[in-house]
């Protein structure tokens, strides 16, 4: 929410959110519970932080944010070639602050939002665009095997809401991050940051990227 409110200025049409209730399971089998519905509304207001649309679902501990995912791309449905769309989740949420994966996440928000004539010549010359590409992953039907680590990215509407194929979502805890690859070809996608990254779970592939983020960095500042 906060990384959001911070570029909020850059979202000029519709805002929609989606948020898991009830409890859940961790992998040690403790049960946990998510934070009420009202709870995120009242806390968006609270921050000042506008959704057009809001809509609570049950948490679905297998499905996760592929639960959710049709309800959001049907809520910006449409053929505008002037229109696009990012895609992001509450990524880091469960994680200490001076995690890989805060910081990763953290990162990502950084790429895909405050970078945006970047990213607009990207989506202008590509039908989808993130950061942290992946090859060699998720080998259901019909995937091209690659997707943006970590699941944040914008998308074209015209090339996406042109055929029933955004429906194709992998009925897979991962399905949000494989929807990329059954959409598109690799040659079809741009990437904004660390192409053709190792497992971003890990100490060492984050390690290697610290001269990259430091030249992004430093041109940001320029």
């Amino acid at each position: 929410m906060d990384q959001v409110l911070k570029r909020a200025d850059l979202f000029n049409g519709k805002r929609v959110l989606a948020i898991a209730v009830e409890g859940r399971e961790n992998i040690a089998g403790k049960n946990l519970k998510t934070v009420s519905a009202d709870d995120v509304i009242n806390y968006c207001n609270c921050i000042g932080l506008k959704w057009d649309k809001i809509e609570a679902f049950p948490n679905n501990s297998f499905l996760r944010e592929v639960a959710t995912f049709p309800y959001l791309l049907e809520s910006v449905e449409s053929t505008d070639p002037n229109e696009v769309t990012f895609s992001c989740h509450g990524k880091s949420t469960t994680h200490a602050e001076d995690s890989i994966t805060v910081k990763w996440a953290e990162r990502q928000y950084k790429v895909c939002l405050d970078n945006w004539e970047f990213t607009q010549d990207a989506l202008e010359r590509y039908s989808i665009a993130g950061s942290f590409r992946r090859f060699g992953e998720f080998t259901t039907p019909g995937n091209n095997r690659w997707h943006y680590s970590g699941t944040f990215y914008w998308f074209r509407h015209d090339d996406v809401f042109s055929s029933s194929k955004w429906r194709n979502i992998d009925k897979q805890f991962f399905g949000t991050e494989s929807w990329p690859g059954m959409m598109f070809k690799p040659e079809e996608s741009a990437c904004l940051f660390a192409d053709n990254v190792g497992d971003m779970y890990n100490q060492p592939a984050w390690n290697a990227l610290q001269a990259e983020i430091k030249i992004w960095d430093e041109a940001r500042v320029k």
